[in-house]
């Protein structure tokens, strides 16, 4: 007769758990039936509309939490390597949480950040140690899981999803460079702008009246910059990033790109690389973009 062990009575409680904290802040979840070192995967919204970006999640669920107490006073645990290798280089945002179903409580960390998955000494060693801090970071989703973590961790596999679309468009714009295929329209201005219209700084029509705030006030600090006007912007967009996304940031690569196109938006000319110049003015002004006084 098969047999159900307390680890699989625990696995599932604290999967449940885990899943529950992601419902109740909006996403939807899905227990994955075939383990291959994912229990779930999550799948957030942003203002009604189903994220392009995806969460997978390991589960570890325990009885008592202290077990995985090291001599430092954080939490650790052992997984394999070839886990630890998957977990640190796909494509889609991962995590892994350590959940205590008698407290009720759990640690998130991410493989990515502790793996050395590019270090060959690491394929000789069997396992990999994973470590949970106790306290919330600020530019990482890690600490504690509850609500505000995992609404955390969703921005944190959106912002992982554009790092990952640029990576792909400037990549995209070298080859084409190297091949000499001068009519190929670059794409990175359109990743950059849909991820100012993910965060709230493009509204649909308009530039929001917080972003707009926030760009004039730096303006009037920043006269002395030699780009007054690009330098505000960017600072608009990091500002903007952190009020949406809870102080998580991105990277420079990122902020430097998108804030390049808040500076055409602002400046009102915006619809330079929305459209392609060889159109019509008529198509090429739907954005429209006031300029900013």
């Amino acid at each position: 007769m098969p047999k159900r062990t307390d680890e699989h009575i625990v696995g599932d409680i604290a999967a449940g758990a885990v899943a529950q904290v992601f419902r109740e802040c909006g996403s939807a979840v899905e227990t994955i039936e075939q383990d291959y070192g994912e229990d779930l995967l999550v799948q957030s919204a942003h203002q009604g509309k189903v994220d392009p970006s995806r969460l997978w999640v390991q589960v570890k669920g325990t009885r008592d939490i202290s077990r995985y107490r090291n001599p430092g006073g954080c939490y650790a645990m052992s997984v394999s390597t070839e886990h630890a290798f998957k977990w640190a280089r796909s494509a889609d945002a991962f995590t892994v949480i350590l959940w205590d179903i008698e407290q009720g409580l759990g640690y998130s960390t991410f493989p990515p950040d502790q793996a050395e998955n590019w270090n060959l000494a690491m394929l000789h060693r069997k396992t990999a140690r994973l470590h949970f801090s106790l306290d919330t970071e600020e530019l990482f989703p890690t600490g504690p899981f509850n609500h505000r973590n995992a609404k955390r961790l969703v921005w944190h596999a959106r912002i992982h999803h554009y790092e990952g679309l640029l990576a792909h468009a400037i990549l995209r714009d070298l080859e084409a460079e190297s091949r000499g295929l001068q009519h190929q329209r670059s794409i990175v201005g359109l990743v950059a702008f849909d991820f100012l219209r993910l965060i709230g700084f493009w509204t649909g029509d308009e530039v929001a009246p917080a972003s707009v705030e926030h760009y004039q006030q730096h303006l009037a600090s920043n006269q002395h910059e030699a780009r007054p006007e690009a330098e505000a912007a960017l600072l608009a967009v990091a500002r903007t990033v952190d009020e949406a996304t809870d102080h998580l940031g991105i990277s420079r690569t990122l902020l430097t790109h998108t804030s390049e196109i808040a500076h055409l938006i602002l400046a009102g000319e915006g619809r330079a690389f929305w459209e392609p110049s060889s159109q019509p003015e008529r198509q090429r002004s739907r954005i429209g973009v006031p300029r900013v006084k």
